[in-house]
C-alpha cells in the first residue's frame, strides 16, 4: 500500500513538471527566430487566427493603367504614322461671268430730209431720231443726252445743217461724245439745200475728219446729183426711190453695202 502511495505521488508530480513545462515560455535564439516567435504568439493571442509570418516583398510600380491612359490620351491627338491620310478634295471656286451688256443699234441722227428714209434705214438695222426743223444746237444737245443714257453705240451717223448754220461750237459738242474708244464710226453726210448757209455748213462737215480720226464723210451733197430729188431741191420724200438711194449711201458709208436695197 505504501507503494501504491509513492507511486501516486510521484505521478502527481511528474505530471506538474510536464505541465509547466508546456506552459513555460520558450527562448528565441536570432533575430529572425524571435520574429517568428513574437508573430505567433500574437496570432494565438487572436483566436481563430492563423499565425502568418510577414515576409517583405518588393512590387515594383504598376505601369498598366498610366499606359493605357497616357495611349488614350495620345490617340485624339497623335495621328497614326501607319494611317493612309485620304488626299484632300479643294472644292473649286464657283465664279459667274456677267454677260456682256446688248450691243447698241446704229444710230442716225437728223432733221427733215432724213425723216423721209427713216422706213429704209429701219430695215437696215437703225435706230433713227429725225425731225423737221432741227438745228445745229439742238443736235449738239441730242447727242449729249443719248451719250448720258448709254444709248449711243459704235456706229453713229449725222446729219446737221440744212435748217440753219450750223457753228463750230456745234460740232465740237458732238464730237465730244463720240471718242474713237466708244464710237469708232461716226459718220456725217453733208447738206443739199438751196440757201446761203449749205456750203459754209458743208466746208465744215467735209473739215471734220481732219480733227477726228473716226469720222467719215458721206457727201450727199454731191451723190444726191445722180437722181432726181423733190422739186424744193431739198428732200427725198416725194419718192420711194430716193429715200432708198440716201439709206444705200449710208450702208455704204459703215461698211456694209449688204444692206443695200
Amino acid at each position: 500500500r505504501r507503494l501504491v502511495v509513492a507511486v501516486a505521488a510521484l505521478s502527481t508530480v511528474v505530471g506538474f513538471a510536464g505541465a509547466s513545462l508546456a506552459t513555460a515560455d520558450n527562448l528565441c535564439v536570432g533575430a529572425i527566430e524571435c520574429s517568428i516567435q513574437d508573430a505567433s504568439h500574437a496570432a494565438a493571442a487572436t483566436p481563430g487566427t492563423a499565425a502568418v509570418v510577414p515576409v517583405t516583398t518588393t512590387t515594383p510600380p504598376s505601369t498598366t493603367a498610366v499606359t493605357s491612359d497616357t495611349t488614350a490620351n495620345t490617340s485624339e491627338h497623335v495621328a497614326d504614322p501607319n494611317a493612309t491620310v485620304p488626299p484632300s478634295t479643294t472644292v473649286p471656286e464657283t465664279t459667274t461671268t456677267a454677260a456682256p451688256p446688248p450691243a447698241i443699234q446704229p444710230v442716225a441722227l437728223g432733221e427733215s430730209v432724213m425723216l423721209g428714209a427713216v422706213p429704209n434705214l429701219q430695215a437696215g438695222g437703225f435706230f433713227v431720231d429725225a425731225v423737221k426743223g432741227r438745228q445745229g444746237m439742238e443736235m449738239a444737245a441730242l447727242v449729249e443726252a443719248m451719250r448720258a443714257a448709254n444709248q449711243l453705240g459704235q456706229v453713229v451717223v449725222i446729219q446737221i445743217g440744212t435748217n440753219g448754220r450750223v457753228s463750230t461750237d456745234d460740232f465740237t459738242r458732238i464730237m465730244a461724245q463720240l471718242p474713237p474708244e466708244l464710237t469708232p464710226t461716226v459718220v456725217f453726210l453733208t447738206v443739199r439745200v438751196p440757201r446761203s448757209w449749205q456750203d459754209r455748213n458743208n466746208e465744215l462737215i467735209r473739215d471734220l475728219p481732219n480733227h477726228y480720226p473716226n469720222v467719215k464723210i458721206a457727201d450727199w451733197q454731191w451723190a444726191s446729183g445722180a437722181i432726181t430729188i423733190c422739186s424744193d431741191g431739198t428732200h427725198i420724200a416725194c419718192g420711194s426711190g430716193m429715200a432708198q438711194f440716201y439709206a444705200n449711201l449710208i450702208f455704204e458709208s459703215i461698211g456694209r453695202p449688204d444692206l443695200e436695197r
